[in-house]
């Protein structure tokens, strides 16, 4: 026998390696239990699902070479359980499935993505890596994949992107980097993803946009930047993103907009600034948006809005299905705001309309309404806020929207405003008739304004 010859010859004894057990064998002893669809023996699968129950699953482990008999997968995921540890990526084994076009590993222990982590594999469309402790993505990390369409990295613990991390990925829609610690991007970090639709970067820490940070992102149409920490928007830090459709900014701590933060924005369509401390907005910060069918301002300290504000979007706000949000600022009840209830009354959405009655404003006069002709407040501490106190001011049929500009003050002075236009004057004595001839409006509608107008 081959046994004895050996021994004849004082040679080793020789290693015959025991054949590959199947990837898809569902064998428990394994470190790495995986099940496969189809779940035929005798056909090769397309996808396995496979779960790390070990500890120690070194790079080079014997149960890694088990995807050798599954070598055509299209659809792999790997999650490690609470009892197993995975901290790199099998870089080795995604090497030898060249047909692979799915990607999930998560619930590793990953500290950082090395260059070409995920080798040369053409077909590749989808990797997602969520909840690994990823700290860092190197130069390369994601390189050469001409199909890749999406990259989800959300729920790490990234905080540097270096800039080379993601190149030549020509066809790549979709990156989600959501919920990590970054604080900063590096300027043209994006600039490959030329085909690049959506990038999420909500809940990070990033302080200070960059125009520069956006180069190559043309046909990006959906930008989010929710949760961060933003204190201010200077301008033309979006001129790049000459598709862009939605933008989100809300629940950042940002001060100030500069009069052209938003320049070059030509077809965005949602804009969201919810949840901010923006105080004012400076005149003519909408001119570079002009098509903005959804615009959020709720939630944030504003006293004041005035006309001249929100001009570029008014045949928005008059004629179609726009929506403006301005719950909850800390809005002065006097002249600046009387366009909104001209608004109100002018526009054909219902919508809007009830977005504009929820509006509460300040007073800092016992008793006196800041807005000329107004009904008398109940006396109250100034600054006090009074729900809705204005929604039924000027009540009557919809008209035309007449603004004298020069009656509009737009200094934020707290004073008795003078004595109206004569065009406002027409407009609102023509807007009491009709309320008187109707019997008035609800609340305090044209009835109390008038009794206001006595006072």
């Amino acid at each position: 026998t081959l046994q004895q010859q050996q021994q004849h010859h004082n040679m080793p004894p020789m290693v015959i390696p025991s054949p590959l057990m199947n990837l898809c064998s569902g064998d428990r002893e394994m470190k790495l239990v995986c099940h496969c669809s189809p779940d035929d023996p005798h056909v090769k699968a397309q996808k396995a699902n496979c779960w790390i129950f070990s500890k120690e699953l070194p790079r080079k482990d014997a149960n890694w070479l088990a995807f050798q008999t599954q070598s055509t997968l299209e659809q792999l995921k790997i999650t490690v359980q609470k009892i197993g540890n995975l901290a790199y990526i099998p870089s080795d084994v995604l090497h030898t499935l060249k047909y692979l076009r799915q990607l999930t590993i998560e619930y590793g222990v990953i500290p950082d993505l090395q260059n070409y982590a995920f080798g040369n594999l053409t077909e590749l469309r989808n990797v997602t890596l969520h909840k690994n402790q990823i700290r860092l993505v190197h130069p390369f990390a994601f390189a050469n994949h001409p199909h890749l369409e999406e990259i989800n990295l959300e729920r790490n613990e990234i905080i540097e992107l270096d800039k080379e991390a993601l190149v030549h990925l020509p066809t790549l829609r979709k990156l989600n980097l959501d919920f990590n610690n970054l604080t900063m991007l590096h300027d043209d970090v994006f600039v490959f993803l030329t085909a690049l639709d959506e990038l999420k970067l909500e809940s990070n820490q990033i302080t200070v946009l960059t125009r520069e940070i956006f180069k190559g992102l043309g046909n990006l149409r959906i930008l989010k930047l929710t949760a961060n920490s933003l204190s201010f928007i200077g301008d033309t830090i979006f001129a790049e993103l000459w598709s862009l459709q939605e933008l989100d900014l809300d629940h950042n701590q940002i001060e100030k907009l500069s009069a052209r933060a938003f320049d070059g924005l030509n077809n965005l369509r949602k804009l969201n600034l919810e949840n901010n401390r923006l105080k004012r907005l400076e005149r003519g910060i909408f001119t570079g948006v002009p098509a903005v069918l959804n615009l959020n301002l709720n939630s944030n300290q504003l006293e004041t809005i005035t006309y001249n504000n929100f001009l570029p979007l008014m045949d928005n706000l008059v004629n179609s299905t726009a929506i403006l949000h301005l719950k909850d600022n800390r809005f002065i009840c006097d002249c600046r705001l009387l366009w909104l209830f001209d608004l109100r009354n002018s526009t054909k959405n219902d919508v809007l309309r009830q977005a504009l009655q929820q509006i509460e404003c300040l007073h800092d006069f016992k008793g006196i309404s800041l807005i000329y002709g107004g009904p008398a407040l109940p006396p109250a501490p100034p600054n006090q806020l009074l729900p809705n106190h204005l929604k039924d001011y000027g009540r009557g049929p919809a008209h035309e929207l007449i603004i004298d500009h020069d009656y509009y003050d737009e200094t934020g002075g707290h004073h008795r405003p003078p004595k109206p236009s004569v065009a406002i004057q027409k407009k609102f004595s023509s807007a009491r008739s009709a309320g008187d001839a109707t019997g008035g409006g609800a609340g305090t509608g044209v009835g109390a304004a008038a009794d206001g107008d006595k006072a």
